[in-house]
């Protein structure tokens, strides 16, 4: 299976879809860059503007828009409380 990530944010959400990203690669799957098909998507995003939030959304829905059939879609994300 493919693997795309997309990271918006901090150094510690760099972070941590490095360690995500890891942990699929020792169970085999294959990471491709995000603009590429493939069966899971993963965004992780934490946002404090009403700007990062849209762009987080926008991310999101163009992976939606790319997958195939099946399509799992993890968002890992703190938004804003405004």
């Amino acid at each position: 299976m493919r693997v795309a990530f997309h990271t918006l944010g901090c150094k510690l959400n760099q972070y941590e879809t490095e360690a995500i990203r890891e942990q699929f690669e020792a169970r085999g799957y294959a990471v491709v860059d995000f603009r590429e098909p493939a069966d899971i998507y993963v965004v992780n995003s934490c946002t404090v503007t009403k700007k990062a939030d849209s762009d987080a959304r926008a991310v999101h829905t163009g992976g939606r828009r790319r997958a195939s059939v099946w399509l799992y879609l993890a968002a890992s994300a703190v938004f804003s409380g405004t």
